[in-house]
């Protein structure tokens, strides 16, 4: 039986973390040089001269702000993004993979193995950019990658393996992080001590997280503050930006402790006492929590479920520290927060024992039993609808065919039958969208000119062309099918617009 490692890493906006399942069966995470379980998610271009990456990036950020790249998870999902940095800009694939190389080389060292394997995690609601560039940015860093995980199932594998569960129960798990929040409600049944996790929904926002918690106490507190005492605004200097913002994290964290938080902000030779109360912080931040709320609501509305239906609430993400999040989500779903999940860590945990199903190890539980957990048994669904661009051949007009709709358990194909615009065309252009409006505009485009050649015999008998489009286990976009006359469909959807074609300055 192939007992080859296979590791795990959860890349997240604010802290990395990464593991292995050890030869007791239990999870395994490995700490980075400086003793730490959590790899601050930091890098830092020094100049030409090489990178650094965790802590001391994080901590070059107020002093070369240009020259360091933190918390910049959310915009991995987003086709448009270039990151310019030390003069150079960087497509995510290009990031991706320096920070996925490091890691790697950080496991080969603290392991003395080769790290070759391995199961990543990406937020629920990343669509079908965010899933290619974590792929590829680990696959260009020489890792195979076994397996994609939703964070939010990832985490409520490594929770119900410590936790005795009934038959069946339904779980809501609220994933509030440095950068994403996602919610997804699952149901887990068990039958002989082997658990098997069904996702029903996910929802989200992955541009809404811990840092703009940040961003509210240096735009509404440290700013207007500042402005008021000395009548200009600093943070113009990317340095001072830099600088207020890790003391806005500084005091969101020690409000999670303490009833008021006092720091002290400069710039321009101006200094200010700044005191923030928990109290004016929760009314501060109520309405972004309140977005998680309505965003919970409308999972519920949508698997038709109601609040009384949930059995257990699953807390992941730093975010849920703050005190007014965990009672916020508490009182709306009724439900006390599961104790012993570590928001931190939960998802990593998840991910290690999946990883170690991969690679035919056995698990335990904390007590020491033995689990059956097999690979296959974590079901996620779409969380966007993916389909193509089609024409109204009676308006003229473009609307969008979505093919697989949101919610359908993976792997999900969907097939539907077109015919060409003109009857005597050589090819078709396929245009690829994700999305689940019925207004084509709100619908984004993943790639277009997909060419689908038609040959002379179907041009003579002047038939419809059948298109297939498939979601796979790890939320990959597959081209599927064939043609009555054997004209294939390319099978493997490559998103162009991540491919990374060489970065300006590059070495």
């Amino acid at each position: 039986m192939n007992k080859e490692k296979v590791f795990s890493v959860d890349f997240g906006t604010t802290f990395t973390e990464y593991g292995f399942l050890g030869e007791d069966g239990r999870p395994n995470i490995l700490k980075t040089p400086s003793g730490s379980r959590k790899l601050r998610s930091a890098i830092w271009f020094r100049n030409g001269q090489g990178t650094k990456f965790g802590d001391s990036a994080a901590r070059a950020a107020p002093v070369h702000p240009d020259h360091v790249l933190k918390n910049f998870k959310p915009e991995m999902d987003k086709a448009e993004t270039n990151f310019s940095v030390d003069g150079r800009k960087l497509k995510p694939v290009k990031v991706a993979k320096l920070f996925y190389s490091h890691v790697k080389n950080q496991i080969e060292e603290s392991t003395g193995q080769k790290a070759e394997r391995v199961v990543i995690t990406i937020p629920a609601f990343f669509g079908d950019v965010g899933h290619q560039v974590f792929k590829r940015g680990a696959e260009e860093a020489g890792l195979k990658v076994e397996r994609i995980l939703r964070e939010p199932a990832s985490a409520a594998v490594g929770y119900a393996i410590n936790n005795p569960l009934s038959n069946q129960e339904t779980v809501l798990v609220y994933d509030w992080g440095g950068g994403t929040f996602d919610v997804s409600l699952l149901n887990v049944k068990e039958e002989n001590g082997s658990p098997e996790f069904n996702i029903l929904r996910n929802e989200g926002r992955t541009d809404l997280g811990g840092r703009d918690l940040d961003r509210l106490i240096l735009d509404e507190v440290f700013i207007k503050r500042f402005v008021k005492e000395h009548g200009k605004d600093p943070t113009d200097e990317p340095e001072v930006r830099a600088e207020w913002l890790k003391r806005a994290e500084d005091i969101k964290k020690g409000l999670s402790e303490n009833d008021s938080e006092v720091d002290f902000i400069q710039g321009k030779q101006k200094q200010l006492s700044v005191e923030l109360t928990r109290n004016d912080f929760d009314k501060l931040i109520e309405p972004l929590v309140d977005e998680t709320i309505d965003i919970t609501n409308k999972l519920l509305e949508e698997t038709t479920k109601s609040k009384s239906d949930i059995d257990r609430l699953v807390l992941v993400g730093g975010t849920t520290r703050i005190p007014y999040i965990k009672n916020k989500i508490s009182k709306f779903v009724g439900l006390e927060p599961e104790k012993g999940v570590d928001p931190d860590l939960a998802v990593v945990t998840g991910a290690i024992l999946i990883a170690g199903a991969k690679g035919n190890q056995v698990i335990r539980n904390k007590n020491g039993v033995r689990v059956p957990l097999l690979a296959s048994e974590v079901r996620d669904v779409t969380s966007h609808g993916v389909g193509i661009k089609a024409v109204d051949f009676d308006t003229g007009k473009d609307y969008p065919a979505i093919l697989v709709p949101k919610g359908e358990p993976l792997r999900a194909v969907g097939t539907e039958k077109f015919h060409p615009f003109h009857d005597d065309a050589d090819k078709v252009e396929i245009t690829i969208i994700e999305g689940d409006s019925q207004d084509l505009a709100d619908c984004r485009v993943l790639a277009e000119g997909y060419e689908l050649e038609i040959s002379e015999q179907k041009k003579r008998e002047n038939v419809d062309i059948e298109i297939g489009l498939a979601v796979n286990k790890n939320g990959l976009i597959e081209i599927v099918g064939e043609t009555p006359f054997g004209d294939k469909i390319k099978e493997e959807f490559q998103n162009p617009s991540i491919i990374d074609k060489g970065d300006e300055n590059d070495d």
